[in-house]
């Protein structure tokens, strides 16, 4: 592991079937970073050493996008971990079925520089568990790609919204999606019995949404149908 730090070229690290990922790192004053290192992937990969995981995460602190797909061992403790990684703009999770909402939701909101999230088949993952503050972050990101599961709420109202598409055609759905998870998060607060019925209905009645406009200043506008 700690070699890596001497790969002053490498962009791209890419670990894949791995079943263990140097189980004797030695000590952490040891391992040194590598900082050129802007994209980690690990694919099909047993992440049940919480060792050799941190030891993987402090010579990658420097990575801007990070990717799981099918990692057996991921649970939210293993997934804590990622926190070394201070400036992750990508993350993308796939088929990490021990993950949770909860687990997942602290990270999401540390990372400050997060633009692209993608959660596809992580069946432990809930709609009804997305608080308010982690459907804010959905607002602003400039891609999300939400299918935790088949029953997701969420992506069915994110459907024909245009996220994840690029050029124009994207930017003049954004103001639908803004809409979408707006409208979730009412539902999301009604659920926690934090606003009453008759003021999720109003709300969803008037076609009321929230939008920042320039200087972080919201204002309520009416949806146009």
């Amino acid at each position: 592991m700690a070699a890596l730090s001497f790969c002053e070229n490498l962009k791209t690290l890419r670990l894949q079937s791995c079943r263990k990922i140097d189980t004797d790192p030695g000590p952490e004053e040891h391992l040194g970073s590598c900082p050129t290192i802007e994209r980690l992937q690990l694919q099909w990969c047993q992440l049940r050493d919480k060792r050799s995981l941190h030891a993987l995460f402090m010579v990658c602190e420097s990575v801007r996008e990070i990717m799981f797909q099918v990692c057996w061992g991921l649970d939210n403790e293993m997934f804590r971990i990622t926190s070394i990684c201070r400036w992750v703009k990508f993350l993308s999770l796939k088929g990490c079925s021990l993950s949770t909402t909860e687990g997942l939701e602290s990270e999401f909101l540390s990372w400050k520089d997060l633009q692209r999230l993608t959660v596809i088949s992580c069946n432990k993952v809930k709609d009804d568990e997305v608080t308010p503050a982690l459907a804010s972050l959905f607002s602003v990101l400039k891609e999300l790609k939400w299918r935790p599961d088949s029953k997701s709420v969420l992506a069915m109202s994110l459907a024909g919204t245009g996220i994840g598409k690029k050029g124009a055609r994207f930017f003049r759905k954004v103001g639908s999606l803004i809409i979408s998870i707006h409208l979730y998060s009412l539902y999301v607060l009604f659920k926690e019995e934090k606003i009453e019925s008759q003021t999720c209905f109003a709300a969803v009645s008037a076609g009321m949404t929230t939008f920042k406009g320039k200087g972080g200043k919201e204002s309520m506008r009416k949806n146009k149908g």
